[in-house]
């Protein structure tokens, strides 16, 4: 691959071309400095994500994914794809599950411009996963939630409307309906209809 901006079908089949699309908008938008994904499979997300570090001037992609070196998971797939676009030198992956890395960032006083949350699909998962976010974000910082994929009724509904509750949160200008900025942040989730 010689141009990162054209992504192998393969790098890019895990979102949908109208995700990629809002997710280079919110980026160019945020014009974050680090970023974190939680959910790297073939990274597709993460060569956009390391695409708009580079144009800004940013410093680091931090990818958590805990299948990402298991060979009977997605074998590297991911890194090397990122590396294959010439982004290595910007992603710091991390090959640990979510719930057990994100208390470790914290715990290291890590800090983030923009958090793609999307890794397991289900309603627990994103909730443990936009807690820690929470704590991780700089002010003015950005979180965006892939699609669910498990269809609990109102999943992202009640994402929205808790991000809506919450003060410090205000709808993120260029992300689509499920990004959030922390106003001391922004949300974004998207629900199975790409709404």
């Amino acid at each position: 691959m010689t141009d990162p901006g054209n992504c192998s079908v393969k790098a890019r089949e895990g979102m949908r071309s109208e995700e990629y699309a809002a997710l280079e908008r919110l980026l160019r938008d945020v014009r974050p400095k680090t970023t974190l994904e939680i959910g790297m499979a073939t990274g597709g997300s993460s060569i956009e994500i390391c695409k708009t570090l580079r144009d800004v001037g940013g410093e680091t992609h931090v990818a958590i994914d805990p299948y990402q070196s298991d060979p009977d998971g997605w074998n590297n797939q991911g890194i090397n794809n990122v590396k294959a676009a010439g982004f290595d030198g910007l992603l710091e992956p991390i090959a640990d599950f979510d719930y057990l890395a994100l208390p470790k960032l914290v715990e290291q006083g890590r800090r983030f411009d923009f958090v793609l949350i999307d890794g397991w699909h289900s309603f627990d998962y994103t909730l443990v996963d936009l807690f820690y976010a929470d704590l991780l974000l700089n002010v003015d910082g950005v979180v965006a939630c892939g699609a669910p994929r498990v269809s609990v009724p109102g999943d992202a509904q009640t994402l929205r409307s808790g991000f809506a509750a919450a003060e410090r949160y205000r709808q993120a200008a260029a992300g689509p309906a499920g990004s959030a900025r922390r106003a001391d942040t922004a949300w974004a989730c998207d629900d199975a209809t790409g709404a």
